[in-house]
């Protein structure tokens, strides 16, 4: 598991080799302008990005951060996560292009349409109440998804996540499909099987090791179905898409397509 900020920062403040810096108010980089930070703190203030930040780490104690434009860790091979959640009243919304890695035990994310995350590791929380909440809203890309224990990851209606041939690890998470029509809770006999239009994640391989209670994303992950008034139903990812192929296959015509193109280059 990689290093958090807090243990490494300090050490790092300990021994004199990097930069400190900590927004407590309002700060807003404009369009077109660039802000370059070393290891950051939002300690009670909020963070608008509209241009371009960069950083060693960002660390959310408590505070709140808006992108629309581009953030990129200084390093993107370093040991460490480009930007961390320590605080449940921590939001992040991403409306651009996050070039690191994302990581949250507490708070809540927000992805919306065309926006990019290079990797996103939601991390097991140690009850549901201290769980993540991450909400999708559009279609979105991540190179890389670790969804851990106790997360709550809501789609709204249409929406996808693209990992582009990407790794996909699945554990105990509650996977949320906001509908537009009235629920009735408990209900076992509505048929949905014409309710997904398009898969919630494709271009995935499930890296998901066997052990621990893990499962990979197939057709029998269950999906809650969750109207505006929070009634909710409970499907298997089948009985909601019957007309996308299942996981395992789409993912499986993915891998032939790259091996059939990189044969004919061998051509």
């Amino acid at each position: 598991m990689k290093l958090h900020l807090p243990i490494a920062m300090l050490a790092l403040i300990a021994a004199g080799t990097t930069q400190a810096d900590t927004i407590s108010s309002n700060v807003t980089v404009a369009e077109n302008a660039s802000k370059e930070y070393g290891y950051l703190t939002i300690d009670g203030g909020n963070l608008t990005n509209n241009g371009k930040v960069t950083a060693d780490n960002i660390y959310i104690a408590n505070g709140n951060i808006v992108n629309n434009g581009l953030m990129s860790d200084k390093d993107a091979d370093d040991l460490y996560d480009f930007v961390t959640f320590a605080d449940a009243n921590g939001t992040f919304t991403n409306n651009g292009r996050i070039e690191g890695n994302l990581s949250i035990i507490y708070g809540r994310l927000e992805l919306n349409d065309g926006s990019y995350i290079k990797t996103l590791d939601v991390y097991d929380a140690d009850s549901p109440e201290e769980g993540v909440s991450v909400y999708l809203n559009g279609n979105v890309s991540v190179d890389s998804l670790y969804l851990g224990d106790n997360t709550e990851f809501i789609f709204a209606l249409d929406s996808s996540i693209d990992l582009g041939g990407g790794n996909f690890e699945f554990y105990d998470v509650k996977l949320v499909l906001m509908v537009d029509s009235d629920l009735t809770a408990g209900d076992s006999a509505t048929d949905y099987s014409t309710l997904l239009t398009q898969n919630l994640f494709t271009n995935f391989v499930n890296s998901t090791w066997t052990g621990g209670g893990a499962t990979g994303f197939t057709g029998d992950t269950l999906i809650t179905l969750r109207d505006a008034e929070g009634d909710e139903v409970t499907r298997t990812y089948s009985e909601v898409s019957a007309n996308i192929p299942e996981p395992a296959t789409a993912t499986l015509g993915l891998l032939a397509l790259a091996a059939l193109a990189a044969r004919r280059r061998r051509a």
